[in-house]
């Protein structure tokens, strides 16, 4: 992650350091501001990208308490008897953990190898938390479909993703083309 944010603070060109440059030539022109957003956005995403894990700690004998910290949020969950996990395998797999009243409590796409440790998986039963596997399931719909509230909009149509990204790419392509061209 270091080298990740030391690329977007230096960006390197043929003639050293392309933010440096361009600051130093002119701090108002089109690619010194484009060059300082590209350091800002990258070193932001990096940032929130590193602070992200998954916390398994036993509070008492009975339970154990989750905690997922996201780029964007950060979720508890006290896990405890009555509580199940499930989780999916196949390109779209997840985690769900469900409430003992059947609700879904949490969704986690991330970490999906840290719950298939013997250890992790000891340590829930331990708690006395049902771990099942579904093997069935492979795609986002048709994990909706047994799990409702499991999957985004943009994973289940996939379609609807590419039709906002590829906007969002050109209108950037053009932007940055309009920002270099001096």
């Amino acid at each position: 992650m270091a080298a990740l944010v030391l690329m977007f603070l230096v960006q390197p060109s043929r003639h050293g350091s392309h933010l440096i440059t361009e600051v130093l030539a002119d701090p108002a022109s089109r690619a010194a501001l484009a060059s300082c957003a590209l350091a800002l956005v990258g070193v932001t995403f990096t940032l929130l990208f590193a602070r992200t894990r998954l916390h398994l700690a036993r509070v008492d004998e009975e339970s154990l308490l989750l905690v997922h910290q996201g780029m964007w949020r950060r979720r508890v969950v006290r896990l405890g008897p009555g509580h199940q996990v499930r989780l999916v395998a196949g390109p779209a797999g997840r985690a769900l953990v469900f409430a003992p009243d059947g609700s879904l409590a949490a969704v986690l796409r991330t970490y999906r190898e840290v719950w298939r440790r013997d250890d992790v998986i000891a340590a829930l039963r331990g708690a006395g938390v049902e771990v099942d596997h579904e093997h069935r399931l492979n795609r986002a719909a048709e994990i909706e479909a047994a799990f409702p509230g499991s999957t985004g909009r943009f994973e289940r149509r996939p379609v609807l993703l590419w039709s906002v990204v590829v906007p969002l790419v050109v209108a950037g392509v053009f932007l940055v083309a309009w920002f270099l061209d001096a």
